[in-house]
């Protein structure tokens, strides 16, 4: 395998690499921010100003948004990236 083709893989694995910690940091926020959402709701609640929320109902859908939100972004990333290598290494491959 030519030093070329290591380096092309080498930034793919990156990429790769990146959106797959893209994926985590944005399933992260969609979750912490769904639990401060839910823990404000309960505040509410045991101060008699709201009615009671099971945790069921108010986690469920935000782990499935914050999945979709992760997913899209993530797959943004790795495809933007993947591309790029793609014609880096073409473009390289044309001009020697």
């Amino acid at each position: 395998m030519s030093a070329d083709r290591r380096r092309a893989r080498l930034a793919a694995a990156l990429w790769l690499l990146f959106a797959f910690l893209v994926w985590h940091d944005r399933f992260d926020h969609g979750i912490r921010t769904a639990a401060r959402r839910y823990l404000a709701a309960q505040h509410a609640y045991v101060l008699g100003r709201a009615p009671f929320i099971p945790i069921n109902a108010a986690m469920r859908p935000a782990a499935s948004a914050a999945a979709l939100d992760a997913t899209r972004w993530s797959a943004v990333i790795a495809v933007s990236g993947l591309a790029a290598v793609t014609w880096a290494a073409r473009r390289h491959y044309h001009y020697r």
